[in-house]
């Protein structure tokens, strides 16, 4: 879960998280690919209960 702290500072005061292009890296870590997988919906089906 490191991309998600990564992702948490980069997020504005309104609480919406700024366009981040795949590849962007953050403090070591892939946020951009990590923030882009999240609007897929089998990334959400593994872990979401049948």
């Amino acid at each position: 879960m490191a991309p998600l702290r990564g992702a948490r500072r980069l997020v504005k005061a309104d609480g919406v998280l700024p366009y981040i292009a795949p590849g962007a890296v953050y403090d070591g870590d892939d946020i951009g690919t990590w923030r882009w997988r999240q609007q897929e919906p089998g990334t959400w089906a593994q872990i979401l209960p049948e």
